[in-house]
């Protein structure tokens, strides 16, 4: 028995101590550490690509997090205040529609990049990372590709995909939404069906969501060049509540469609919402269960709004006040804190950049307002990214009274911050008063004379 005991332990020694053992106690580890927190996308953005952004912006607070902070945005206004807001302070820039097929194939036998072509010229002289959005949208579908036979209509769609990834795959386009809001809100049992939208897309090319995105990862392998590819939609941010359904959706399309083989890399969560969201945890822990399966998560089309849906049908904002815009600092506050939190929220963008043009009309739905005066949403942002203020530098001025770090002459009472002022008194430099709060200041010395004594903060 003793022998056996003998054998038995240099067997486990054996197994423990071979690099295969070695191999096994490590992949152990790895695994654990995955169902802890996820995988950490944010190590994705290559600091290299883009410019860091001016000190105290949020473009640099961003930066340093490794965070896309992003804004939809447009190559041809020449409104100077609202081209220095988006090459400042944000990071990325994404198309509204500029990308979509019914800009680029709006006519027949013709491709028309331009307006695509033009913001990407932008976001390369601005050193930003540029978003493309989006391949297949049921809404951006010309009509007269609609018109096509089914087989036509599949084989335009893979065609439109391929050439799409070889004109723009490259470093600085690092996130691509391959299809775009192909699920109904309604989705009863997910697990066992998924409710897909009912459009033509839908109909004449049924399992488009998986074909694309392996047609489009294959493109660009091809071509070499890094993509990641993502699946956008709205109403689905939270895995509670009302978006339970459709979030589970998401889920399901993400664990069943990758273990067939499309490589989904990501979901771009919309995140259109009124001032009464306040579903953080939902957010958070439909995240973290994507986050577990390897599937990077964006906040893609961000903004908040003062109008909210009623009965099925938009209210417009009838007044918006100091309160409503506290409310809606807090919301976007709140989301930025979720994704920062969670490691595999790679991206923070934003659907506008100004109030002055939005989607919503007198919604006032984004950080600054329609003269480009950041809002309270701003400041809350700014604050949850750690952006740091530019230290201002004192002015040097002459007269009486209030001010702050000013060397001034002059007699009389007076209150303010560190004044090099010009008192009675003995020594250099001497000091009157008692605490930190105390009368007087610096006293007689090279500085020369003068009557006067002020309260003020040494």
């Amino acid at each position: 028995m003793s022998w056996l005991r003998f054998l038995l332990v240099l067997a486990l020694l054996f197994l423990v101590l071979t690099p295969e053992g070695i191999d096994a106690k490590k992949k152990k580890g790895k695994g654990k550490g995955k169902k802890r927190g996820g995988s950490n996308f944010k190590r994705l953005f290559n600091k290299k690509m883009v410019k860091k952004g001016p000190r105290g912006s949020l473009r640099a607070a961003a930066h340093s997090k490794r965070l896309y902070f992003g804004a939809a945005a447009s190559a041809y206004t020449n409104i100077r205040k609202y081209k220095k807001i988006l090459a400042s302070q944000f990071n990325m820039i994404v198309a509204t529609s500029e990308c979509k097929m019914m800009r680029v194939r709006s006519r027949k036998g013709k491709m028309n990049w331009k307006w695509c072509d033009d913001l990407l010229r932008l976001a390369k002289k601005n050193g930003q990372f540029f978003r493309f959005h989006a391949i297949a949208w049921y809404l951006a579908t010309p009509r007269w590709v609609e018109k096509l036979p089914a087989k036509k209509f599949r084989a335009f769609f893979i065609s439109h995909t391929k050439a799409s990834i070889k004109r723009y795959a490259q470093p600085r386009v690092q996130s691509w939404d391959v299809a775009n809001e192909a699920l109904e809100q309604i989705q009863k049992n997910p697990r066992k069906k998924i409710n897909w939208r009912k459009s033509k897309l839908y109909k004449k090319f049924p399992d488009h969501v998986e074909v694309l995105f392996r047609v489009a990862k294959k493109a660009a392998k091809k071509k070499k060049q890094p993509a990641r590819l993502f699946y956008n939609d709205y109403g689905a941010e939270s895995s509670r509540g009302w978006s339970k359904g459709k979030a589970d959706a998401i889920a399901e399309i993400c664990k069943k469609g990758r273990a067939r083989g499309a490589p989904i890399d990501g979901v771009g969560f919309q995140s259109h919402f009124s001032l009464d969201f306040n579903d953080y945890r939902g957010v958070a822990a439909n995240f973290k269960r994507l986050g577990k399966m390897g599937v990077e998560v964006q906040l893609t089309e961000v903004d908040v709004m003062c109008g909210r849906a009623v009965g099925g049908r938009w209210k417009k904002c009838t007044k918006w006040t100091p309160k409503k815009a506290k409310i809606q600092a807090k919301i976007y506050a709140g989301l930025l804190r979720v994704c920062l939190k969670a490691p595999n929220c790679s991206g923070y963008i934003t659907w506008g950049v100004s109030d002055k043009w939005t989607w919503r009309p007198a919604d006032h739905p984004f950080l600054y307002d329609a003269k480009f005066k950041p809002k309270p949403a701003f400041k809350a942002v700014s604050k949850v990214l750690g952006a740091r203020k530019k230290k201002k530098k004192g002015k040097k001025g002459k007269g009486k009274g209030k001010g702050k770090r000013r060397k001034g002459k002059g007699k009389g009472k007076g209150k303010g911050k560190k004044k090099k002022g010009k008192g009675k008194g003995k020594g250099k430099k001497g000091k009157k008063g008692k605490g930190k709060k105390g009368k007087g200041k610096k006293g007689k010395g090279k500085k020369g004379k003068g009557k006067g004594k002020g309260k003020g903060k040494k």
